[in-house]
């Protein structure tokens, strides 16, 4: 008998990419695509994202099915950084696993505008198998 996980996807907001275009990024797929579910399972399992071989070989195995339980609606967000703040001078930002990155390329003396698409108070129902492997 096969076994599935289920998961649920509840939140305030979600995003589930798209192209990028300039500052705007949408979130106009309708459900997770395999890429995210192989990389949050990927991140589950203790697989660093340098492991690239290996997520991929899982990602070529997850088979998954999607129910929308309430589709929720689009709204997007507004967002500004000012490049030119002190903080900012030296590029540097932390990641969420404590390690500081050095921000590569773009303008140095700028404030950014962007604006981000977001589902808010949408529900999906997941169920995700693998294939033996």
């Amino acid at each position: 008998m096969r076994k599935f996980l289920l998961l649920r996807f509840d939140a305030p907001l979600m995003s589930f990419g798209a192209p990028a275009v300039d500052e705007i990024r949408d979130t106009m797929m309708s459900f997770p695509a395999t890429s995210m579910l192989a990389g949050l399972l990927a991140n589950a399992l203790g697989y660093s994202h340098e492991e690239v071989q290996k997520i991929h070989l899982l990602q070529d195995r997850i088979r998954f099915a999607v129910k929308c339980e309430r589709e929720g609606e689009v709204i997007e967000d507004f967002q500004t950084v000012d490049l030119e703040a002190d903080y900012m001078a030296e590029g540097l930002a932390w990641t969420t696993w404590g390690k500081v990155i050095k921000r590569a390329g773009g303008a140095a003396k700028k404030t950014i505008v962007r604006k981000r698409r977001y589902l808010a108070d949408a529900v999906f129902l997941i169920a995700i198998t693998l294939e033996p492997g």
